[in-house]
């Protein structure tokens, strides 16, 4: 990672090199031209300090429960959001093809906040996941999705998002211990 930083950090300081050139250059003959290569100068100085303060201080200390607000959040685990975490780490958490299939349906569910019908999640997943489910095999896992409570039915072949309106309580609580 912080290879990938150094050669942004070089490419940077060589824009803010140039532009302090162009402002002396330009100083001279068009002294409104060398004011704006003087303030993208100073722009790519921002930068390049920024950079190198991440370069010699990293962030590393995890975020404290006290620090967070939504402590649901903390805890949450969407296969759709764990490229924010390292390599090694992702590497520890056990989540199945089929972990992230369920997550790519309930996103097409909350991205359309609509019922939705099986060609439509069908279309949906090939649009935005680039996943070509098979009609059966859908079936099945939204049929394992209303099981869970994380989708229910409306009409044949018609689904929505969250427990049915005719949820038990009990059903409902059950539901809150599942990870997504």
């Amino acid at each position: 990672m912080n290879d990938i930083v150094s050669e942004h950090l070089k490419f940077l300081k060589s824009r803010q090199s140039f532009q302090e050139r162009q402002m002396r250059k330009l100083q001279k003959s068009s002294p409104s031209a060398a004011a704006k290569h003087g303030e993208s100068a100073d722009g790519f100085a921002k930068i390049v300090r920024w950079f190198e303060d991440y370069l010699t201080n990293p962030p590393s200390a995890p975020i404290s429960v006290s620090e967070t607000t939504d402590t649901e959040s903390l805890f949450s685990l969407n296969p759709l959001e764990l490229d924010a975490l390292p390599e090694e780490f992702r590497s520890e958490i056990s989540i199945s093809e089929g972990d992230i299939q369920d997550a790519q349906v309930v996103e097409l569910f909350r991205i359309a906040n609509r019922p939705l019908d099986l060609n439509e999640i069908l279309i949906g997943c090939w649009r935005k996941f680039n996943v070509q489910h098979k009609r059966n095999q859908l079936t099945a896992r939204l049929y394992r999705l209303v099981k869970r409570g994380q989708l229910h039915v409306v009409g044949k072949g018609t689904y929505a998002l969250g427990p049915g309106p005719d949820a038990s309580p009990d059903q409902e609580d059950d539901e809150q211990g599942q990870l997504l």
